[in-house]
């Protein structure tokens, strides 16, 4: 895609440099996300269960609860995501 502001033009990827399939390995940062991510995922989890039983004693209760199912679920494919290789990680990137 070509931008033009004036008298020069400017190119902009579509894509940003690491957005490839040989970036997603577990070599590297991504290796590095399920033991910082999946403790989390796991504490949205506790939270939820706990403010969806005591949904009726507090007032937001029910959408405390539903939000961190949100974090669980968005967490939980971002982990995928970063460690998908191959097919699989080409398949993620688009």
């Amino acid at each position: 895609m070509t931008r033009s502001n004036g008298p020069e033009a400017v190119t902009v990827n579509a894509l940003p440099p690491r957005a490839c399939a040989s970036t997603y390995s577990m070599t590297g940062p991504a290796s590095l996300s399920a033991p910082v991510l999946g403790p989390g995922t796991q504490l949205a989890l506790a939270l939820a269960m706990h403010g969806w039983r005591r949904r009726r004693l507090v007032p937001g209760g029910a959408g405390f609860s539903i939000f961190n199912v949100g974090v669980v679920v968005w967490t939980g494919v971002y982990i995928v995501e970063l460690n998908a290789t191959g097919a699989t990680a080409i398949i993620w990137a688009n």
